[in-house]
């Protein structure tokens, strides 16, 4: 696979991120949603060109070949874990502090243009991200980046890269609510690059995304979970 297109699967969420969250954030809703449509379309366009061309047997190895039970039970424990940490610091800190103050109204806010603003859309949409959109994300950014990284340059800086490249877009997401300012902005961002080194990891040692999708599945649950209750709780 030529370099470009490792590079551009880097750039891209970040870029698609931008021009959703700080481009258009004043725009319409209709152009919010052309424009969330036309990105996630092109990344996962993107995803499935290289699929086709460079990736099919690799990926058919990662998702469908026998993986340790051992790594299998790892990504559970490990999703179970820092899901716990996720709600337990939204009930101990965030509430407590007031950091949450300010979010919940953006999150109606923004959940209202979009059209998703019942709390049935809203599990709907919870559930989607959690069991099929985490698996999306691993296969772009752990068998697509990051073991594209890894045949180049050493493993660890491999998975260095890859992700800072998963955290990027996440900073333009949370400044959006917290601000850039914010200390919460990169503290929360570091936890999404830590979930990435996290996931690599494993995708390294398992030579599976199955444990990691596990996890992260587990972890996206959580957090939707904490959406839920911030938004109509």
């Amino acid at each position: 696979m030529p370099w470009g297109w490792i590079i551009l699967g880097l750039a891209l969420p970040t870029l698609i991120t931008w021009v959703y969250f700080d481009l258009l954030s004043n725009a319409d809703s209709i152009y919010q949603k052309t424009s969330y449509a036309i990105g996630k379309g092109s990344q996962f366009l993107l995803l499935s060109v290289v699929v086709a061309v460079w990736l099919r047997k690799e990926l058919f190895n990662d998702l469908l070949k026998s993986c340790s039970s051992l790594y299998l039970r790892i990504g559970f424990i490990s999703g179970t874990l820092i899901g716990f940490i996720i709600v337990g610091a939204y009930f101990a800190v965030l509430i407590p502090l007031g950091l949450l103050d300010t979010v919940s109204a953006q999150a109606k806010e923004k959940l209202s243009e979009l059209g998703a603003d019942s709390p049935a859309v809203l599990l709907l949409i919870s559930g989607f991200y959690a069991l099929i959109h985490s698996g999306l994300e691993e296969i772009y950014w752990r068998s697509f980046v990051f073991r594209e990284l890894a045949k180049r340059i050493p493993p660890a800086l491999a998975v260095l890269v890859s992700s800072i490249g998963f955290m990027a877009h996440h900073i333009i997401v949370l400044a959006k609510y917290f601000g850039y300012q914010s200390p919460m902005t990169y503290i929360c961002s570091l936890g999404v690059a830590m979930g990435g080194v996290w996931w690599a990891w494993l995708a390294l040692r398992s030579n599976s995304l199955l444990p990691g999708w596990i996890s992260h599945a587990i972890v996206d649950a959580a957090i939707f979970g904490v959406g839920y209750l911030l938004v109509f709780g």
